[in-house]
């Protein structure tokens, strides 16, 4: 039995599409006001629900820059680490200088963000 390849033209519509939902998802995390609006994970990202199912993101844009699977080596993991420092200080609230903490963490999340965005868009196929 042969196994089910798909042509190179499908892969590339299928992270072409991919590729563009992420983007969008990631400035709609941008603009989250707290963390609470933020969305990350794989039941989020367009780009994991198309290659994770595999289990090792084969065919996935990310994947083809950074050699990593699960977006390590990319922006992903410095935006996740934004993320955590942002929701920890939102959720906590026992820090003496808490308003500066928390727009210090907010706009290190933002920062993250936009270099995710970069990189996402860094990734478009011509």
């Amino acid at each position: 039995m042969k196994p089910n390849i798909k042509s190179l033209k499908e892969v590339k519509g299928k992270a072409r599409v991919a590729l563009e939902a992420s983007i969008t998802h990631w400035e709609k995390n941008l603009e989250a006001k707290t963390p609470k609006d933020v969305s990350l994970g794989i039941n989020h990202c367009a780009l994991c629900r198309a290659f994770y199912a595999s289990g090792d993101c084969s065919g996935c844009p990310v994947k083809l820059k950074t050699n990593h699977c699960q977006c390590r080596s990319s922006p992903y993991e410095v935006a996740r680490t934004a993320y955590i420092e942002w929701s920890d200080i939102y959720v906590c609230r026992d820090s003496i200088n808490f308003g500066s903490d928390l727009l210090t963490a907010k706009n290190r999340w933002r920062e993250a963000c936009k270099t995710e965005i970069e990189f996402l868009k860094g990734l478009r196929y011509d």
